[in-house]
């Protein structure tokens, strides 16, 4: 990795919500064209640890570093170029397909395959057809995408539509870590990392993690 340029890194990054440590400490480098795959099941705090990186949600424990400099994983700078896809899409419903495309990227919706589906409100979109949205609203200029299980709810083609654009962004030199339950691009994979509970000591309760994970 040492002739790839870093994108971003975490030393001792530990998921953490409500003053709890939830996971055991994380340290990994992402470079320019790595694909990192975050597991491990439900609960587990996959959802927190990505919004930590997204700069969404401060840490209690951990140092993220941007551009060769660290930050304290609580003051990570808002300005940063990263496409954030998590299980809010942060899409008005009251607004069509397109006008959601112009708002959240700010390009003209000329730039999106033209289609029926996005002249409608987005309140009338099925899950699938929301995720599949999202999808084009990812932005290949941005140095990394973090997903959030962005397999869910797709279909088969547009499960394929999502691996075509992993492996296109990754070789314009971008950089994704994806938390998914799925198989997804395996072959484009550079790095697996499994997030293990937290010490007991330092551990909440199962059941809260479970419920706080699912309200993100």
């Amino acid at each position: 990795m040492t002739d790839k340029q870093m994108v971003i890194a975490c030393q001792a990054l530990c998921a953490s919500r409500n003053d709890n440590v939830l996971t055991a400490p994380v340290s990994c480098t992402v470079a320019k064209g790595d694909y990192i795959q975050l597991r491990g099941p439900n609960g587990c705090g996959k959802s927190t640890f990505l919004r930590h990186l997204a700069g969404l949600l401060p840490a209690i424990k951990g140092t993220i570093i941007i551009a060769g400099e660290p930050c304290p994983a609580q003051d990570i700078p808002a300005l940063r170029t990263i496409s954030y896809l998590g299980h809010d899409d942060a899409m008005q419903a009251d607004l069509t397909g397109y006008e959601n495309y112009e708002l959240l990227t700010g390009q003209s919706r000329n730039m999106l395959v033209q289609s029926s589906l996005y002249e409608r409100q987005i309140a009338t979109y099925s899950a699938g057809q929301r995720q599949k949205l999202s999808l084009h609203i990812l932005d290949d200029s941005h140095d990394i995408w973090l997903l959030d299980e962005p397999s869910a709810s797709l279909d088969a083609a547009n499960l394929a539509y999502l691996e075509e654009r992993i492996a296109g962004y990754l070789a314009l030199g971008g950089a994704v870590i994806a938390s998914t339950h799925t198989p997804l691009a395996q072959s484009l994979i550079s790095q697996i990392i499994t997030l293990t509970p937290a010490a007991p000591d330092a551990a909440p309760d199962a059941a809260q993690e479970a419920a706080e994970e699912a309200r993100l």
